[in-house]
This record gives C-alpha cells, sequence and structure tokens, in this order.
C-alpha cells in the first residue's frame, strides 16, 4: 500500500477504535504485522442501504434515521466528524440494526487533515452546499449528508443529481432550491418535516445530530399513536357494523370537535 493508503487507514483504525456506541461498527483490537497495519471489526450480516430501495413505510425510515442521526450525535460529541455519511457506509443488519462504517477520512474537528487544501473530502452527490462554496468543515456537513440519505430512502431519488463536480459547485453558488419531499412523494409531513429541516440551505439552520434523532424518535412515537387510533376506529366501525355496539348521545360542544360515546348493547 502507498503512504496515503497506510494514513487513511490508520486513521480509520484511530477514529473507530475510539467509539463505543451501538450504531457504529466495533473495531475490537488494531496492530501491525511484517509491517501492515490491520484492525479486527465485528461481522455484519445484512447489506448496505445503496443496495436499499425507496420505502414506503415512513416510520421505518425514520427508525433508521433515529440510528443514523443518534450514532453521529455521539461522534460529534467526541469531536469526530464523518465527512463521508452515504449509503455505501451504512450497514443494514439483518436483525433491523443500522450501523455507521467506514470512518478512513473521518477528521477531528480543529484537527489537522491529510488532504491538500481546496480539495473536497465526500461523495459529491451528499456534500453540503457549504462545502462546496469553500467553507471549513463543521458537524451540520454530516446532517446534511444523513438528510441526503433519508431523502432517498423516502423518494428514490437524491435532492440533486448533477453530471459533475462544477455543476454541483454552480448550484450551490446559485442557491438552487431542493424539491421538498412533500411535492414528490405521499410521504407524510411529520417525516418530511424532519428530513427537510436536516437540508436547510443556511449550515446554522440544521438541527444538531442528538437533535434530529429526537425528532425523528418523536415521529416515530406519532405514527405508532395515529396507528393505534386507526386500529381503534376500525375496531369501533366493525362493532358497530356487526351490532355488538350502538351509539350513544354527542357529548362536547356542537362544532368544537363533539365527540360520540358508544355503548355496548346489553345481552
Amino acid at each position: 500500500p502507498n503512504e496515503s493508503d497506510v494514513a487513511r487507514f490508520e486513521r480509520e483504525m484511530r477514529f473507530a477504535a475510539m467509539m463505543d456506541h451501538p450504531n457504529i461498527v466495533t473495531v475490537y483490537t488494531t496492530g501491525t504485522y511484517a509491517d501492515v497495519p490491520f484492525m479486527v471489526m465485528e461481522y455484519l450480516r445484512g447489506h448496505d442501504l445503496e443496495k436499499e430501495p425507496a420505502d414506503a413505510d415512513a416510520e421505518r425510515i425514520a427508525g433508521m434515521g433515529q440510528s443514523i442521526c443518534g450514532a453521529l450525535g455521539y461522534a460529534h460529541r467526541k469531536g469526530v466528524l464523518h465527512r463521508d455519511i452515504k449509503p455505501g457506509n451504512l450497514f443494514l443488519c439483518e436483525n433491523g440494526q443500522v450501523k455507521i462504517t467506514d470512518f478512513g477520512v473521518a477528521r477531528a474537528v480543529g484537527g489537522a487533515t491529510l488532504t491538500t487544501a481546496g480539495v473536497l473530502v465526500g461523495t459529491f452527490a451528499y456534500l453540503p452546499p457549504e462545502r462546496w462554496r469553500g467553507d471549513p468543515p463543521t458537524f451540520s456537513n454530516d446532517i446534511w449528508a444523513a438528510g441526503c440519505v433519508l431523502y432517498r430512502l423516502t423518494s428514490g431519488r437524491l435532492p440533486r443529481v448533477l453530471p459533475s463536480a462544477a455543476d454541483y459547485a454552480a448550484a450551490a453558488m446559485r442557491e438552487d432550491p431542493i424539491p421538498h419531499l412533500r411535492d414528490i412523494t405521499d410521504a407524510p409531513a411529520w417525516l418530511t418535516g424532519p428530513v427537510m429541516a436536516m437540508l436547510a440551505p443556511d449550515p446554522a439552520d440544521r438541527p444538531a445530530a442528538a437533535d434530529c434523532a429526537r425528532l425523528l424518535a418523536g415521529t416515530q412515537s406519532l405514527a405508532r399513536s395515529r396507528g393505534t387510533l386507526r386500529a381503534r376506529g376500525r375496531a369501533l366501525v366493525s362493532r358497530l357494523e356487526s351490532g355488538e355496539a350502538r351509539p350513544g348521545p354527542v357529548t362536547g360542544a356542537a362544532g368544537a370537535g363533539s365527540l360520540t360515546t358508544v355503548a355496548a348493547r346489553p345481552t
């Protein structure tokens, strides 16, 4: 391996070994054998999110997003910026758990970088506009990239798909808007809202990773609550149609969300 490969591998060993989180791949040990560095990682069964199709299950997407953002929040608290969050670096295990992998281009915020000045690190389609404008890397860069992943899982497309680096840079300079998920999908607002917040053009407007995880956890709770209410509603309609229940008197102010009580038919 050349010096660049060794430096990248040693960087990944250093940062990955710092992590102890259920949604970050575990590194058991690192070392050198015959002057070649190595690391021993946990064995994962499943596939990366690059192979995951767009999903109509909004609650499942929110769950994956919560896991990703929770892991990013943990890394950010340790001062580590991943810099290459994308589907290929997110592994979906057979048990449904999502794990972040590949810290090869990660960096400690404020630390030294292996790249030449002016050279972008990351995957074009997942780089935030401020990086194309030459701003220094910040934790909000990872939030944008994670938002791109969730956008793709929700809609089957990326926020921007352009032919070249020059086109991505030009779109960032022009501040081209990203199509809102509500305009291109049937996904519920409780999911599209947090995802679009992660894709705010101004990095200062993006929630921190821990806040994103909380937002997405809240959407899951809301989805479950609505699912329970829908199930109860269907059960009630079924009981009414079968004659097991009968309408009771209307309570509440008319026109202000009146409620109908249902009494069981005496046997």
